[in-house]
């Protein structure tokens, strides 16, 4: 189970939970890279939402591509400090899982309240 906490009605845009959503959507791209400036699309078309540049937006990720036999062990390295992230990634699933097509905004926002979480109940296996 993957569960990313939202606060407020923003999707909260840290390295973390960004390499989470694009771990269980892989599926739909390449690479850290393009799902993070996919990400970036959408934000910046959102009026009540800071427009950061793409390149400053890049930034707060320190970007750099993972090899996928690694792709696990660098996923816990980056969470093994959050307390407030529940990860488990079990392998012979998180490699099926998939983006289903729905609207993005209604799985961004889906939260009620800011103690609602966005669990990864929007991805399927394949």
């Amino acid at each position: 189970m993957y569960r990313i906490e939202l606060t407020g009605e923003c999707f909260v845009h840290d390295r973390e939970q960004t390499i989470l959503l694009w771990c269980a959507s892989k599926s739909e791209y390449a690479n850290l890279e393009e799902f993070v400036t996919f990400c970036w699309s959408r934000q910046y078309e959102e009026e009540n939402y800071g427009q950061q540049t793409l390149e400053e937006w890049l930034a707060e990720f320190q970007m750099e591509r993972i090899p996928a036999e690694t792709f696990f062990e660098t996923i816990q390295q980056y969470l093994s400090d959050l307390a407030y992230v529940d990860v488990r990634i079990p392998k012979q699933y998180a490699n099926a899982f998939r983006l289903l097509k729905e609207d993005w905004n209604e799985v961004l926002y889906a939260a009620e309240n800011e103690h609602d979480y966005l669990c990864f109940w929007w991805y399927t296996t394949a």
